[in-house]
C-alpha cells in the first residue's frame, strides 16, 4: 500500500467514527492501532472480554482505566469510561465499529 493510501485511510478513519480513534497505522497501513472510548450506550459496556463479539483479527492490547493500565484477559469486565486499545486489520474496521 502506498503512503498516499495510508494517509487517506487515516483521514477517513478520523472523520467517520466517533466511537473510536485511529492512533497509528502499522504494516504499511494494513493494521491499525485504535483507541475505543467506552461510553454509556456502548455494547461492550459491562461485558467480559471473553463475551465480546469482535472481529477475528481484533486483538485487545490494553485497557486504560482511571489512569492505570489493566492487562486484558477474558475475565476482565469492560466498564464505562474505559479506553480500550486494540489492533485491527484495516478491512475489519467497519465490523469492529458495528460491534460497539
Amino acid at each position: 500500500m502506498c503512503s498516499t493510501a495510508v494517509i487517506s485511510n487515516l483521514i477517513e478513519a478520523q472523520l467517520t467514527s466517533k466511537k473510536l480513534r485511529v492512533l497509528q497505522a502499522l504494516d504499511k497501513g494494513e493494521i491499525l492501532l485504535v483507541e475505543i472510548f467506552i461510553m454509556e450506550n456502548c455494547k461492550w459496556k459491562n461485558k467480559l472480554i471473553s463475551n465480546l463479539d469482535i472481529p477475528k483479527g481484533c486483538v485487545i492490547v490494553s485497557i486504560l482505566r482511571n489512569e492505570k493500565i489493566v492487562a486484558p484477559s477474558g475475565s476482565i469486565e469492560i466498564r464505562e469510561r474505559d479506553r480500550v486499545l486494540v489492533t485491527i486489520n484495516v478491512d475489519e474496521k467497519l465490523e469492529l465499529e458495528k460491534s460497539l
